[in-house]
C-alpha cells in the first residue's frame, strides 16, 4: 500500500508495489507531494492536480488528457512522450523538463514557464501560449507550434 500525501490534509492511499502503470483517473490529488517519484505511464486523466508537486520525477508517457494542473510544478521532470491534450496547466512550472515528444494540443499553458524545458519533437499547439514563458527552450525541425506563433530562438537541428 502506497500513500500519497496531499498539503490538503488528505492522503491518498494506491494499493499497489510502486506508483508506475497507475490509474489515477479522475483522483482528487488536489496539492499532492509526488517528487523524485517514478509514475511512468500513469493515467492522470480528468484528475485534480491543482498545486501539485512533481519535481524531478519521472512521468514519461503519462496521461493527462483533461487534467485540472494549474500551478502544479514539473521542473526537472521526464515527461517525455506524455499527453496533455485540453488540460488546463495554467501558471504550472515545466522548467528545465524533459518534454520531448509530448502532446500539448489544445491545452491551455496560460502564464506557463517553460524555461529551458526540451520541446524536442512536442506537438506544443496549445492556447495562451503567448503569455508563457519560453526563455531557452530547446525545439527542433519536429516540434510543432500554433499557425503564426513565433517560437524563441534556441533551436536544435533534427537528428
Amino acid at each position: 500500500m502506497i500513500k500519497i500525501t496531499c498539503q490538503t490534509g488528505r492522503d491518498v492511499f494506491i494499493d499497489a508495489p510502486d506508483l508506475t502503470w497507475s490509474n489515477l483517473q479522475s483522483a482528487d490529488l488536489h496539492r499532492a507531494l509526488l517528487e523524485r517519484v517514478d509514475l511512468s505511464h500513469s493515467n492522470f486523466e480528468f484528475a485534480d492536480l491543482r498545486g501539485a508537486l512533481f519535481t524531478r520525477s519521472v512521468l514519461v508517457g503519462c496521461n493527462f488528457n483533461k487534467a485540472k494542473v494549474a500551478n502544479a510544478f514539473f521542473s526537472s521532470t521526464d515527461l517525455s512522450a506524455a499527453t496533455f491534450t485540453g488540460a488546463s496547466l495554467i501558471g504550472c512550472y515545466f522548467d528545465g523538463a524533459d518534454l520531448k515528444k509530448c502532446d500539448f494540443t489544445d491545452a491551455d499553458i496560460e502564464f506557463g514557464h517553460f524555461e529551458g524545458a526540451d520541446l524536442r519533437g512536442a506537438r506544443f499547439l496549445c492556447r495562451s501560449i503567448e503569455s508563457a514563458n519560453l526563455t531557452g527552450c530547446l525545439w527542433d525541425d519536429t516540434t510543432q507550434f500554433p499557425l503564426g506563433f513565433i517560437p524563441p530562438t534556441k533551436k536544435q537541428d533534427s537528428k
